[in-house]
């Protein structure tokens, strides 16, 4: 069985997508394959497979979205709310490790590559006065553009 879906979420609210997200899971575990076709990553970065991009025809990645990150090495971000007190440790502990910026007076943003980022947890689990720690990894939209972009991180189209 198979089934093909060009842009199937264009239009939907919030709960239809959430709906029509069950309704694949559902034809999937009864095995059939499913082809989506769709601009709107987020709707399928959760649920899919195996993901293709395509640029001017040709395929130029496919593959899990684990192994679409590993390949694109793009930064890991990580959020950390922390006092006022303990951000000079955090600065401390992660120095060299991260980029890192202040946001709005609560919480540090850590950009690092992604071979760092559990070092860096580690660093910051450590400290005290740690009040949250939110990781976020290249998201498809973020993968989506480095290949559109020829596959440099700079962002440069390779010749």
């Amino acid at each position: 069985k198979l089934l093909i879906l060009d842009e199937p979420t264009s239009g939907l609210d919030p709960d239809s997508r959430r709906r029509f997200r069950t309704l694949l899971e559902e034809r999937r575990k009864a095995g059939t394959t499913i082809l989506l076709s769709s601009h709107a990553l987020v709707d399928f970065e959760e649920t899919a497979d195996r993901i293709t991009f395509l640029r001017e025809g040709r395929i130029v990645a496919c593959g899990t979205i684990d192994a679409l990150r590993k390949a694109s090495a793009l930064p890991v971000h990580i959020r950390v709310k922390a006092g006022p007190d303990a951000q000079a440790a955090l600065t401390k502990a992660v120095d060299g490790l991260a980029e890192i910026h202040p946001v709005n007076g609560q919480s540090v943003e850590l950009v690092c590559p992604p071979d760092r980022h559990i070092a860096i947890l580690r660093r910051v689990g450590a400290l005290e006065a740690i009040e949250t720690v939110e990781v976020r990894p290249a998201h498809l939209e973020n993968i989506y553009a480095f290949y559109r972009n020829g596959g440099d991180r700079d962002g440069s189209k390779r010749k």
